[in-house]
């Protein structure tokens, strides 16, 4: 299973449809992929892969991650509306990873993600300036040590509520 996840991640990547695709996270040369399946006993789980872009613009080849039991079935209106409880957006999970990066001293960050479950009445998921349409009621925020969000889920630009604040905690180097 884990080659054919892969490759639905990198075709997300290079901005083509692909099965199982929940959500895509782009910032410069980094980018991670949500991608949501059914197991063989048919519990929804989601995968996270994560992605170096080359200068000359290509993916590297998507690295996993992450992935677990979701929990819920993304596609049923009436167990994401259960799960919201009446909320427009809420955590669903969140986890910290070390990734090479390219940048820092030696190259290597603490990524901070969060797994966001938004109301189907949202179009787009807001985060100060930025507008990402979405697909999918599961969505991904990355943040790095010291960044701070202001996450929003929204529909033709007005806010459902009020926004998340979710900040990336900066840890004292080791050593």
């Amino acid at each position: 299973m884990t080659e054919p996840l892969a490759q639905a991640a990198l075709a997300a990547l290079q901005q083509r449809p692909a099965e199982g695709v929940a959500d895509v996270w782009t910032d410069g040369p980094l980018g991670f992929v949500l991608l949501v399946h059914r197991r063989k006993d048919g519990v929804m789980a989601e995968e996270l892969y994560y992605a170096l872009r080359a200068e000359d613009g290509t993916w590297d080849r998507p690295e996993h991650v992450s992935g677990g039991v979701l929990g819920l079935d993304p596609g049923d209106p009436a167990m994401v509306a259960g799960a919201l409880a009446g909320e427009p957006i809420r955590v669903l999970g969140a986890s910290e990873t070390l990734l090479y990066t390219g940048r820092g001293p030696d190259g290597d960050e603490t990524a901070h993600i969060w797994h966001l479950l938004i109301t189907e009445e949202a179009d787009a998921l807001t985060t100060g300036d930025t507008h990402r349409r979405v697909t999918s009621p599961l969505c991904l925020l990355i943040l790095f040590p010291g960044e701070t969000a202001h996450v929003c889920a929204t529909r033709d630009a007005h806010a459902l509520g009020a926004p998340l604040t979710l900040r990336a905690p900066v840890r004292p180097e080791v050593g």
